[in-house]
């Protein structure tokens, strides 16, 4: 579904004109990793909010997508469980920001 919806949205920016057909792959995968990284951003941030600090969260939240920007780590085989385990694993700081 993700992918048919990313191709989508890229096959129209071409059809508008906004893009090149050539640059369908760069544009793919810029796309893809944007998604990727917002995805676990905005369940972390939905959670804080029901917690009641969604202020926390969002320092949180930046704190992880730097971290994870600069220090690498860990790849899992498919991007699908990385976004489930960074969701987990932002929730789960969200709970300990919010229990301290």
């Amino acid at each position: 579904m993700k992918k048919e919806a990313v191709t989508r949205f890229i096959e129209w920016l071409i059809e508008k004109g906004a893009i090149k057909k050539d640059d369908f792959s760069l544009y793919y995968f810029a796309l893809e990793s944007f998604i990727l990284s917002v995805i676990p951003f905005i369940i972390s941030f939905c959670f804080g909010i029901f917690l009641c600090i969604p202020f926390e969260s969002l320092l949180n939240s930046i704190v992880f997508l730097l971290i994870r920007k600069f220090a690498g780590g860990y790849h899992l085989r498919n991007s699908t469980l990385c976004v489930i385990l960074s969701s987990i694993l932002l929730c789960v700081c969200d709970i300990l920001i919010f229990l301290t």
